[in-house]
């Protein structure tokens, strides 16, 4: 979640939402994909998202309904990206 440390480090707007990204596993689909650390999750399978829990739970949904992927909207330096992440069985 964006808390008011992480929006005052990142520079944020007090009406920033989503999920920021502090690590990622190289060995993982996520590195594989692009994501990089300060990314902020903002959209999950185009469904917008305020914080960690609503990322995980959107991520679980996708790959119980079978999907291959994941595609995410990721905010990073300014500028909105989209990134689709396979899953690992996918």
């Amino acid at each position: 979640d964006i808390t008011p440390d992480i929006r005052q480090q990142m520079n944020l707007a007090d009406n920033e939402r989503g999920a920021v990204v502090a690590t990622v596993n190289p060995d993982k689909a996520a590195a594989t994909a692009g994501i990089q650390p300060g990314d902020i999750i903002v959209a999950v399978n185009q469904a917008p998202v305020k914080n960690a829990r609503q990322v995980t739970q959107a991520i679980a949904q996708a790959g119980k309904s079978g999907r291959k992927s994941v595609l995410l909207l990721v905010e990073r330096e300014g500028s909105q990206i989209y990134v689709a992440v396979p899953f690992a069985n996918g």
